[in-house]
């Protein structure tokens, strides 16, 4: 007898969830200490799309903040288990997640290399950002300059006659 569509995707969903319950207990038996626990967790959650109220309702079930969640698949699915990096925490790669993917590189690699806190690197990253914002508001501000002074030279159409 073939199972009805709707009972194997309920199976699938419980063995899924089964799997998040799991996780979760062996995070809270190690008091929230294990950086593995953490990516295990988001790839797990980034692994199926979910609709609107999936998150929440999935919180609530396994007793885990929905900002938890939402931060953990969201770093999962912007830092591919290729581009981490053993040597840092996974804090870190968090630090790094909303960045262009190659700003995040950059940034890792130097956290690794200078083996930087999270706070030292959290900071670099912030100050570049100011400094890349600075930079482009001056490059406005330049280019309008320039139109101004383009338009108030304007044509020098019909010069005075001598």
């Amino acid at each position: 007898m073939i199972e009805p569509r709707e009972q194997i995707e309920a199976r699938l969903d419980a063995e899924w969830e089964e799997k998040g319950l799991s996780i979760v207990a062996r995070e809270r038996a190690f008091d929230r200490g294990l950086d593995g626990i953490a990516w295990e967790m988001g790839d797990w959650v980034a692994e199926r799309p979910t609709a609107y109220g999936d998150m929440t309702r999935l919180a609530e079930k396994l007793d885990v903040p929905l900002g938890t969640l939402k931060n953990r698949a969201s770093v999962a699915r912007r830092i591919e288990p290729s581009r981490r990096r053993d040597e840092l925490s996974w804090s870190h790669h968090a630090e790094v997640a909303g960045l262009e993917p190659e700003e995040g590189r950059r940034g890792s690699g130097e956290a690794s290399l200078y083996n930087w806190s999270v706070d030292r690197l959290r900071g670099v990253m912030a100050e570049r950002s100011a400094r890349g914002r600075a930079e482009r508001e001056n490059a406005r501000l330049k280019a309008e300059i320039e139109a101004l002074k383009a338009e108030r030279a304007g044509p020098r159409c019909g010069a005075a006659r001598g």
